[in-house]
């Protein structure tokens, strides 16, 4: 019997978004050092997301097309993300002027609530953190890869996209 994986991984500059009806309930991202993970759930509809920010300019990406996807998700007008934002490194500019970009979003929808319930702060160094987020029942904490039996393996497309320039403005988002 085959072990199948239940892990829906953002790359670097990715946003996944799902619900925990998904095949892939648990949203993961790995490999932060100054980049920003930001994750959230609805606890009432049992939805959620999930993005890996590189750039400062990836979070309007995450506003323009995210929130869309989000609404999409939901049967409801009002949606409440219990959120957790993790990474970052204060070695370098972009990590601080994501999660200040970020928040600085959170009262531009009044239909949609963010609410960090944790947060790491940017480290002094630039230390290795993971994000594994479960949308049917909110837990998080880091992601393993060797846990995934089954990680998604970069394409040849995904490997000459993170080489491109446009990396740091552009936020691909994907739902499974």
């Amino acid at each position: 019997m085959a072990v199948v994986s239940l892990f829906n991984q953002a790359f670097v500059g990715e946003a996944v978004f799902g619900s925990s009806q998904d095949k892939k309930p648990i949203l993961a991202t790995e490999g932060l050092r100054s980049c920003i993970a930001f994750a959230g759930r609805d606890a009432s509809e049992k939805i959620g997301f999930l993005a890996h920010f590189m750039g400062p300019d990836q979070v309007d990406g995450f506003y323009s097309q995210g929130i869309k996807i989000l609404e999409g998700l939901s049967k409801k007008t009002e949606l409440v993300f219990d959120c957790v934002l993790i990474g970052g490194s204060k070695k370098t500019v972009f990590s601080e002027k994501i999660i200040d970009k970020l928040k600085a979003g959170f009262s531009s929808y009044p239909n949609i609530t963010f609410r960090i319930i944790h947060e790491e702060k940017p480290s002094e160094k630039f230390d290795l953190k993971s994000l594994s987020f479960d949308l049917r029942d909110g837990t998080y904490g880091k992601y393993n890869i060797e846990d995934d039996p089954d990680p998604r393996i970069k394409t040849k497309e995904d490997e000459s996209r993170v080489r491109t320039n446009d990396l740091f403005c552009r936020l691909v988002c994907r739902r499974l």
